[in-house]
């Protein structure tokens, strides 16, 4: 649990570190919801796992909305005119698959674990609470 929250200060810091000077607001919201707004979800998640899961969760979401947007936008501004669309697209993907492994994996595993963890015990204790139903003979 403690090991996502200097992994998220070390890709946010990454991040600003490797920008130039006049980045857009979508870059600052994207470093906002990707990084930043889960580190007090991890802290909450102490308190109230559920919600602090949940809020993991809505953070990678639109931190990927507004990533996959910004490569669109990209994409439609710079269009590359040697390469297919096809070709194009298959390389979006790529680098897709490559940022979402890098930047959200430990966030995404730390929330689907605490999920995991809640939804067993409640299971368990709903399976101690219930009478057993043996029709006797």
């Amino acid at each position: 649990m403690l090991l996502v929250i200097p992994w998220e200060c070390f890709l946010t810091f990454g991040f600003t570190f490797a920008m130039k000077g006049h980045e857009s607001l979508w870059i600052w919201a994207f470093i906002l919801f990707a990084f930043l707004l889960n580190i007090p979800a991890v802290l909450l998640s102490w308190f109230m796992p559920k919600q602090g899961a949940l809020w993991i969760l809505a953070n990678t979401a639109i931190s990927m909305a507004i990533g996959a947007g910004f490569q669109w936008k990209n994409y439609l501004d710079n269009p590359n005119s040697s390469a297919s669309f096809i070709s194009s697209l298959l390389t979006l993907f790529a680098g897709l698959v490559v940022e979402i492994a890098l930047l959200w994996f430990a966030p995404l595993a730390f929330a689907f674990g605490i999920l995991m963890i809640l939804n067993s015990s409640e299971l368990e204790s709903a399976q101690m609470s219930a009478p057993e139903t043996n029709p006797s003979r």
